[in-house]
């Protein structure tokens, strides 16, 4: 069936709309209902079905996206929902068997790219799915390093107080031995033994001295 003649039977849409529709949602009709140049065109009985619920759809006041998901999910459905043809309609006037071959392939091809669509959405989840994982544990890592690098900042801090205090320690104890070793009658004076050994001989001589010059004068003084 022709364009003009599928307007006549459908009465609100005109032979060029028909023939811009073939064009538009030609993905959803056969190769016949827009076909190169030079060739016939030919629409069959499922072309006539989509084209009327193209019309319907126009007629409801839905604009060409709508219309196109309606038809997408009709043909999800096998087109299980398309509209009756219209009254007037010549059964006779089917499908070619070289459309139908190619309409078949086409339909086998959507199929395909449906599954294989299908297949590249749920292998694009798992790797989204991974893709989070790994950069959850990205996140972890860091931070365990950062938690790492800090206890390596306090241990070197503790290490270096301990090192200062030790020094510290080691500078006292070297004062108190010098002190101790100085420390000589409640002053930090050297204390020189041989200097002690000999104040305590001329002392000691100086005493002896004056007692023989007591002892002499008290002898000298006796009857």
């Amino acid at each position: 069936m022709q364009p003009g003649e599928l307007s006549k039977l459908l009465g609100n849409v005109s032979a060029p709309t028909l023939r811009r529709w073939g064009k538009t949602y030609s993905r959803f009709l056969s190769p016949g209902a827009s076909p190169p140049r030079g060739k016939p065109r030919s629409i069959t009985e499922h072309d006539a079905r989509v084209l009327s619920l193209i019309a319907a759809l126009r007629d409801a006041g839905q604009d060409h996206s709508s219309i196109v998901a309606r038809l997408e999910a009709e043909e999800a459905n096998d087109w299980e929902n398309l509209p009756p043809l219209p009254n007037g309609w010549d059964s006779a006037d089917t499908m070619p068997v070289s459309l139908a071959a190619a309409r078949a392939a086409e339909l086998s091809e959507n199929a395909a790219l449906r599954t294989q669509i299908q297949y590249l959405e749920q292998r694009q989840t798992e790797l989204g799915n991974l893709l989070e994982d790994a950069r959850a544990h990205v996140t972890e890592l860091q931070k365990e390093l950062e938690q790492t690098r800090d206890e390596g900042k306090e241990r070197e801090q503790k290490n270096d107080a301990l090192h200062r205090e030790l020094q510290e320690a080691r500078a006292q104890v070297a004062l108190l031995e010098g002190k101790l070793s100085a420390y000589s009658l409640g002053r930090d004076k050297p204390v020189n033994v041989a200097v002690i050994v000999t104040t305590a001989l001329a002392l000691g001589a100086v005493l002896v001295v004056i007692l023989l010059i007591v002892v002499a004068i008290v002898l000298s003084t006796t009857p």
